[in-house]
């Protein structure tokens, strides 16, 4: 089994991933789609995954172990609606990254501002994936946004900034920017870089 390139379930119940999952080495996609889904630590040990999807599962946390899968090219945490934390540094872990879907999901980031230890990820981490290209998100609160957030090479995305968006009439189009700023909203460098490639 350890020669097992791609699994994928649908709708199963793996409240605590078994540890023989750390012996499929050359594992390349694991989907856990809508599953009931509690430890999944030992998807750390997939060195070579490069498609992790969970996708309308009832996820939670997002573990410090996913940071350790560095030949990562798509997460998709779409329709996740109990995902609630996002261990910080996890994302920015992962160097190769190109596709992250967070539609219909987590909406906890941080500010990054406070100097205490944070307990969630922060939007600054999204400038460390220099390769992504994908990127669908929803940010609740625009005040919370790095002036440096680098978007430019964005291709396709489905990006919702303010309280005023939802999901179920979101366009379904490659390239999709709502926004709803007030008047003491800044647009940085790379939001302003993102609405001239929007037009």
């Amino acid at each position: 089994m350890n020669e097992l390139r791609v699994i994928d379930f649908d709708r199963i119940n793996l409240l605590s991933l078994p540890s023989s999952f750390g012996y499929l080495i050359n594992l390349s996609t694991l989907c856990l789609d809508d599953c009931l889904l509690g430890d999944i630590t030992v998807i750390g040990e997939l060195k070579n995954l490069e498609i992790l999807s969970f996708s309308r599962s009832n996820i939670e946390l997002l573990p410090g172990e996913i940071g350790q899968l560095i030949q990562l090219k798509l997460l998709d945490l779409s329709k996740c609606s109990k995902l609630k934390v996002i261990t910080p540094n996890v994302i920015s872990s992962l160097c190769l990254l190109e596709e992250l879907y967070l539609d219909d999901s987590f909406v906890q980031w941080e500010d990054g501002l406070s100097n205490q230890d944070q307990s969630n990820t922060t939007l600054s981490e999204l400038n460390q994936l220099s390769h992504l290209t994908t990127w669908n998100i929803c940010i609740p609160d625009a005040q919370i946004m790095p002036q440096d957030l680098f978007f430019q090479q964005l291709t396709r995305y489905r990006i919702l900034i303010g309280d005023a968006w939802s999901w179920s009439y979101s366009s379904a189009a490659l390239r999709t920017l709502k926004l709803k700023l007030n008047h003491s909203n800044y647009l940085g460098y790379g939001m302003k870089m993102l609405l001239k490639i929007s037009i």
